[in-house]
């Protein structure tokens, strides 16, 4: 892994709270907006939730810090891909 990635997203995983709500993802900017957050939970994109309630969605941090190394491999992966089409 990247050493920026792997410093970044050791950081997130020091700094989010066992259980997340998406105003922590948001505020710790792994989503710009509250709606890109909620989007990306829509349409299957974003880290694995709990539903509580109608309102209330819970991402536990172990899910977040997985789906943020998934999003990484698959970044390393789109750019390695690039380059040998080139």
């Amino acid at each position: 892994m990247d050493t920026n990635n792997e410093n970044l997203i050791k950081k997130l995983t020091d700094a989010l709270p066992e259980l997340c709500t998406t105003k922590d993802l948001v505020g710790c900017g792994i989503f710009k907006t509250t709606p890109e957050a909620i989007q990306s939970r829509k349409n299957g994109r974003g880290p694995e939730y709990l539903k509580l309630s109608l309102r209330r969605i819970i991402y536990s941090k172990e899910a977040v810090i997985a789906w943020l190394h998934e999003r990484d491999r698959i970044s390393k992966a789109r750019f390695n891909q690039s380059k040998e089409q080139v």
